[in-house]
């Protein structure tokens, strides 16, 4: 295998990773912090874990949106829309068209998660945090290089690195 292709090798597995990342947080951190500081109050007929499952599944949902999304945009820089120099890229439009995957899958889930008394805030939050934090780190860590500043403010995390 060339080095080449292990570089990209090793950003899908960065990319996977991430998103694995935040699935763990989801399924593990967000259910205890909802719980635990009653963020939501489901109606008086649905106990709080039966209005988690599908909180849960939708995040989970949402990530994968993510991840696909993230690697939508690495496999069409790397080998679809190879350019030279991250000067003439100009492919900043495409990278927020992808945005769209994990936006459009949180709307769906927001629409399909069971109605609560309060808190439904704090799932949207969760949700979008869950679509777009994944979406983000992905993009503006592991871009191919003549992409790697197309994503907004990744010339800042860039100069903050390294």
């Amino acid at each position: 295998m060339s080095r080449h292709n292990l570089n990209a090798v090793i950003c899908l597995a960065f990319i996977i990773f991430i998103c694995i990342a935040f699935y763990v947080l989801s399924q593990n951190w967000e259910p205890w912090l909802i719980m635990d500081n009653d963020l939501v109050i489901p109606l008086p007929d649905v106990t709080i874990e039966a209005w988690l499952e599908p909180f849960k599944m939708w995040s989970a949902y949402i990530i994968a949106a993510a991840g696909l999304a993230a690697l939508i945009w690495f496999v069409l820089g790397k080998w679809a829309l190879p350019v030279v120099s991250w000067h003439s890229a100009g492919k900043r439009t495409i990278w927020f068209l992808l945005a769209g995957i994990p936006l459009l899958t949180t709307a769906v889930a927001y629409l399909f998660t069971p109605v609560a008394q309060e808190g439904t805030l704090y799932a949207w939050g969760f949700y979008l945090a869950n679509g777009l934090l994944p979406y983000y780190f992905a993009t503006a860590l592991f871009s191919p290089p003549a992409y790697k500043y197309s994503p907004i403010g990744a010339a800042s995390v860039w100069r903050r690195l390294w």
